[in-house]
């Protein structure tokens, strides 16, 4: 059962995803920071990496390839999570070859 800062923190670590999403599917017509052009080179293939890779899961709790599956989350995470990240990751390989 995770905290409410947990929680926080998985949803500003979300929306830093959503908000690098967003820049980089936005031409700049600035200079930005050496540091920011790494970031928007690169983002994408971090955050669907970080997405399939949690939708394999530890081969413990989460993930397709879980050990605990008959807990309320086990079943949850087959359900719902994984393949809602494993949608994610495949949307972000796709959004990051059409850019």
């Amino acid at each position: 059962m995770p905290e409410a800062f947990t929680t926080f923190i998985v949803a500003l670590g979300l929306f830093g995803f959503a908000v690098l999403v967003f820049l980089c599917s936005v031409d700049f017509d600035f200079v930005i920071p050496k540091w920011l052009d790494i970031v928007h080179k690169y983002g994408l293939w971090v955050i669907a990496s970080i997405f399939i890779l949690r939708s394999i899961g530890d081969f413990n709790y989460v993930g397709f390839f879980k050990k605990y599956k008959t807990t309320k989350f086990g079943l949850n995470d087959t359900k719902y999570y994984s393949p809602l990240c494993l949608t994610i990751g495949i949307l972000t390989v796709i959004l990051e070859l059409n850019r």
